[in-house]
């Protein structure tokens, strides 16, 4: 009898501990946001302003933190739209260095990923 008593108590046991489970909590990810010149020159450096958009919810984040050509923001994932206007300095296969104002935009894109990266191809302003 208390064989089987410690059984059902092993049994019961097991599944209690099987039955628990983590909750899903996975609700942010790193959006990296990477501008890009073309075949001809190569992005120096950036001054300007990053807004992301949740298609979701209509949440914006921003950035203006930009490493080389591109910018981390830490958002909830989901669809978004990108919005990029500001100062860039762009170096030409001849050696040559502009100044340019620019703007880069996607109407449409996914954070879903660790990290998730969208290009942008600049549009050169001046």
């Amino acid at each position: 009898m208390k064989r089987l008593l410690y059984i059902i108590l092993v049994l019961t046991l097991l599944a209690a501990a099987w039955s628990c489970h983590k909750d899903y909590d996975d609700f942010f990810t790193v959006a990296q946001v990477q501008l890009t010149a073309g075949d001809t020159c190569t992005v120096e450096k950036v001054q300007g302003t990053v807004t992301v958009t949740n298609l979701s919810n209509g949440q914006s984040f921003s950035s203006s933190t930009f490493e080389g050509n591109f910018t981390t923001i830490e958002v909830m994932r989901g669809p978004y739209s990108v919005a990029v206007e500001g100062t860039i300095s762009l170096r030409h296969t001849d050696g040559s260095s502009t100044i340019h104002q620019f703007r880069a935009s996607e109407n449409y894109c996914e954070f879903l990923r660790h990290p998730s990266v969208v290009k942008l191809s600049i549009l050169l302003m001046s």
